[in-house]
């Protein structure tokens, strides 16, 4: 369940920030993390098995400032630290108007607290001044896997032996990437670069001797077919972004050999739909991202490279669980013999969505069109494993009923001329995994006052009605039994004493789009 926890220090004086605590699955990969609401802490921290300690703190910009609360903490209690100066920014700032821009807090109010954390692995500090000094300072914390700066010199950074994660690596030559070699832990990197290129094949090659090296990041002006043959000798290698590069299908070829790929991100490069069938060797493939954003790079005639005619190779791929390409009901013949597919974006009719039904390994679905009936959707009541559904359709109260057998939703969206009861919406409190629940077209009154009471998991909530049958303070007798709620949406006529009790939520951060205040939020503070 995604969470942060609300702390704060151990007096609310205004200088000591504003403190928020994670928790995350030792068990996870890097990638994703998974956090859990614990509510408001106000004594020690007791931390459940398993799980990895991680705080974060927005401070003031300016003032003083006083963290020695932090030496409560053990110097190995806390797996991640990120710290937040809240600094003054102006978007419609020049460069050039130094006045405007954000005043970065010095690292010496901060570095005395954090090299007590001998035993942080992760380290965020966001508009705060770090100098030389500070940074060779940093080498002291041997158990980083993740440093709290983007600019990186190899040729300093041998201290930080247990790297796991390198931002960005911009303009390396071939001995930087011969010095990678030092960092035997590292799973994540990212190579840019620009005028000053002078990287070639044979320092790609050294990426091939790092041996936990899972996700790789390519994006300069000299990335070439060539170089995939290169990449694909890193044995390791789970994820691979080469968006916005010159590769053609001869570089795929070369990608067809690599023995581990799970997720590549193709977007905006120079494949082709013929291309996409090399692809058909990579066993592991799981994620394909292809034409997500506007296209930069376009064929001379203004026609797609990449079309509904690579799902011929596509469907072929049978590890696959998620690729971006819009696809229709014509398609399902393909998209049908995809026996892991987690993602669809497709069905436009009854029968489209009886045959999707299919899809048991479905984790989101998005389905749109005016001719999706309630008879349509008591098919999608097979996909257990469903989390996330969005329909477009005029629907009725008969549809919330099919939905009430997917315990597993975590997320549902309506809309698209809906026809939904106030009485109707209480079916959803059979959902006891809901999240996020959003339905956009006006809800119809029938005397009954709003129930969703049986939400408790609900964090997101947004709901409208015509202006004529507003809600009242009797439907926000539902919203204060949901404890979790963050986000309202719930537009009304209340009285100023129903709207406090709102407002007094203990994880309600906005309510129709108005950050709400605290006494014990720092100013700096946001969401």
């Amino acid at each position: 369940m995604k969470a942060w926890l609300a702390v704060r220090s151990p007096d609310a004086s205004p200088d000591r920030g504003f403190a928020s605590v994670r928790l995350r699955r030792e068990s996870l990969p890097k990638v994703g993390d998974n956090t859990n609401v614990l509510g408001e802490l106000r004594g020690d921290i007791t931390v459940p098995p398993g799980k990895l300690l991680m705080l974060s703190i927005a401070l003031p910009a300016e003032g003083s400032l006083d963290l020695s609360w932090l030496s409560q903490f053990a110097p190995d209690d806390l797996h991640s630290l990120s710290i937040l100066s809240a600094a003054p920014y102006s978007p419609y700032a020049l460069p050039t108007d130094k006045s405007s821009q954000p005043k970065l807090r010095p690292a010496g109010d901060i570095m005395p607290y954090v090299m007590r954390l001998t035993g942080l692995r992760r380290l965020s500090l966001d508009g705060v001044d770090l100098t030389d000094k500070d940074r060779d300072q940093l080498a002291e914390l041997k158990n980083l896997e993740q440093l709290p700066f983007f600019s990186i010199d190899l040729t300093r950074m041998a201290p930080f032996r247990n790297l796991r994660t390198i931002h960005q690596l911009s303009n390396p030559t071939d001995e930087d990437l011969a010095r990678l070699v030092g960092f035997p832990l590292l799973e994540k990197l990212r190579i840019t670069g620009g005028l000053g290129w002078t990287l070639t094949d044979a320092g790609l090659a050294h990426l091939a001797k790092l041996p936990h090296l899972q996700s790789l990041s390519l994006q300069g002006e000299r990335i070439t077919d060539a170089c995939m043959a290169q990449v694909a000798r890193i044995s390791s290698l789970r994820f691979l972004d080469i968006s916005d590069q010159r590769i053609t299908d001869a570089g795929l070829a070369h990608l067809a050999k690599a023995p581990a790929l799970e997720g590549l991100n193709l977007n905006n490069t120079l494949v082709t739909d013929d291309g996409l069938a090399h692809l058909k060797s990579l066993r592991t493939l799981k994620v394909l991202n292809l034409v997500t954003g506007r296209p930069i790079v376009i064929r001379p005639d203004n026609r797609p490279r990449i079309t509904r005619r690579a799902l011929v190779h596509l469907s072929q791929i049978k590890s696959l669980e998620y690729f971006d390409l819009d696809t229709d009901e014509k398609d399902l013949d393909y998209l049908c013999k995809l026996p892991n597919l987690k993602s669809l974006r497709a069905g436009k009719s009854d029968a489209a969505l009886e045959r999707i039904s299919n899809l048991t390994s479905l984790e989101e679905l998005y389905t749109r069109g005016p001719d999706i009936t309630d008879a349509g959707v008591a098919h999608l009541a097979k996909l257990k494993n469903l989390r996330t559904l969005v329909i477009v359709a005029p629907l009725t109260d008969q549809s919330l009923g099919h939905l009430t057998s997917l315990s597993s939703l975590r997320s549902l969206k309506i809309m698209g001329g809906s026809r939904i009861s106030m009485s109707g919406l209480r079916q959803l409190s059979k959902l006891p995994n809901l999240i996020c629940l959003h339905i956009y077209d006006d809800l119809l009154p029938d005397g009954s006052a709003l129930d969703l009471s049986g939400l408790t998991a609900l964090e997101d909530l947004m709901l409208t009605t015509d202006p004529k049958t507003p809600f009242t303070d009797r439907d926000l007798a539902t919203i204060l039994k949901l404890k979790n709620l963050r986000r309202l949406d719930l537009t009304g006529e209340y009285t100023a004493e129903a709207k406090a009790r709102v407002t007094r939520l203990p994880s309600l951060v906005s309510w129709a789009g108005v950050l709400l205040t605290r006494p014990e939020w720092n100013r700096g503070f946001t969401e």
